[in-house]
């Protein structure tokens, strides 16, 4: 939309395609995830790349507290892409592994005061790690199989930090590690 005249304006490039996820990052640069992989690129400029190896379709765009953008996918995990380098590294859930990622379905992401990634998935519930290197945490926040679809997660950055859950059912809130 143009603000200055408030009409909508179609992007070419994006015509007919499902657009799932938005992000613009700290550079001004807009991550489109779509049903099929992420793309990148200047607005203004109509300059778009494929900027990932993803193939599944995108939930979720996240950029963290050191420029690094994650992806959660349907069914194909997590993404990270490393600012600094732009190497990709994809996490999964490997069964029997308890350091991985808790489930394929990533529909929420965020970080919290202490540089923590939240990952909210639909059917495994949360996993959580520090970013350096990342090794997930599961946490037991089912109280019941609705309980592990996540949905959305919220951090209430005062001294508290306070988490906040979305799911398929119910909004539960995470205190000083207990729900």
């Amino acid at each position: 939309m143009d603000l200055s005249t408030e009409q909508l304006v179609e992007i070419p490039f994006f015509h007919q395609r499902v657009i799932r996820a938005l992000k613009m990052d700290h550079a001004g640069v807009l991550w489109v995830g779509l049903d099929d992989g992420v793309m990148q690129g200047h607005p203004e400029l109509n300059d778009w790349k494929r900027v990932s190896s993803v193939k599944r379709p995108v939930n979720r765009i996240f950029e963290d507290s050191r420029g690094d953008i994650w992806i959660g996918t349907l069914f194909d995990g997590l993404f990270q892409i490393r600012r600094k380098d732009g190497f990709e590294i994809q996490y999964r859930n490997i069964p029997g592994n308890s350091r991985s990622l808790v489930y394929n379905d990533v529909r929420a992401i965020m970080e919290d005061n202490r540089s923590n990634l939240w990952i909210g998935t639909r059917g495994g519930g949360i996993s959580k790690t520090d970013l350096k290197p990342p090794r997930f945490r599961v946490l037991p926040i089912a109280v019941n199989a609705v309980s592990r679809r996540v949905t959305s997660l919220r951090v209430d950055r005062s001294a508290s930090e306070t988490v906040w859950i979305g799911t398929d059912a119910e909004l539960l809130i995470l205190k000083n590690g207990s729900t």
